[in-house]
């Protein structure tokens, strides 16, 4: 690791050390953080002198350029080269003008957002153990859910969000359970490079119509219930089109109204607390 992060230090540096000096000659040129330009992550306005590198890249139509320490690009069509015969004509045009950080990161929602698609499974638990023993199951499965999450994140900041749904069911001979929630969920990339990189999430749930079924008994106990989870997570391809995200966690559910679960042989139980350690996978789609 400390050798992938030395060889991206010295590209960087290599990047600012074989510049060239250039005016911005549009009204206002975008700069990207891939050499696609699939995600524009600000701007510099017309008239500015910048420093950008000397190789150009995409059959000519970009060069690179450093922006809050990292490598991003600029169109070439957006800017003028300063030849040495121009400090002849414009002696104003020396190193003082120069200056890198004028450039305007602009962290649009418009841009940089993704569809995130998951699968995991979820350890429910002492609770549902319980009730499920009391119901008449000899053993446990673990908790099947999908998530589609909206998540806008900006290649050049560290933290993100995102919002969505799940959809949650487990299904054992004497008893099951189905819920539908409302999530949310902040992260902070600790390490984060273009084609990987490391999440620490937090996120709370809220469910309105969480369903406990004894197969044996007609009918079904209604009920809410709210939570939170936590845990590291890893992206790879996280800035292409399509990337994958592993990760895994803890889960803490509260749940209400879900207090009087009758059984085959009449007597009752419930449930109130789901809570173990959880693990998913899924992709991510830019749009």
């Amino acid at each position: 690791m400390k050798l992938l992060i030395l060889l991206i230090f010295c590209t960087a540096t290599s990047v600012a050390s074989a510049a060239r000096v250039a005016v911005v000659n549009s009204n206002q040129a975008k700069i990207f953080s891939d050499m696609t330009m699939d995600s524009p992550i600000g701007y510099v306005r017309g008239g500015k002198v910048i420093k950008v590198g000397e190789k150009t890249r995409m059959k000519g139509t970009i060069v690179p350029i450093i922006v809050s320490g990292r490598i991003a690009y600029i169109q070439i069509k957006d800017i003028r080269f300063v030849e040495d015969e121009d400090q002849i004509y414009s002696p104003k045009i020396t190193e003082h003008n120069i200056d890198n950080s004028q450039f305007h990161v602009d962290d649009s929602l418009k841009d940089n957002n993704h569809v995130i698609i998951q699968m995991g499974q979820y350890s429910l638990g002492q609770n549902w153990t319980n009730l499920s023993e009391q119901a008449g199951d000899t053993s446990t499965s673990a908790l099947t859910y999908y998530n589609i999450m909206l998540e806008h994140r900006s290649p050049i900041k560290s933290f993100g969000f995102g919002f969505g749904g799940s959809i949650y069911s487990v299904s054992q001979p004497k008893v099951q359970l189905a819920a539908f929630s409302f999530n949310a969920q902040i992260y902070w990339s600790p390490l984060k490079f273009s084609w990987f990189s490391v999440d620490l999430l937090l996120g709370g749930m809220l469910s309105l119509d969480t369903r406990v079924k004894v197969t044996e008994v007609e009918g079904t106990t209604q009920g809410n219930f709210y939570g939170w989870f936590f845990g590291p997570q890893a992206r790879i391809f996280p800035e292409k089109k399509i990337g994958f995200t592993l990760g895994f966690g803890y889960k803490r559910i509260i749940v209400s109204g879900i207090k009087k679960i009758i059984l085959a042989d009449n007597s009752e139980g419930s449930l109130d607390l789901l809570s173990g350690v959880h693990a998913y996978g899924g992709m991510s789609y830019r749009f």
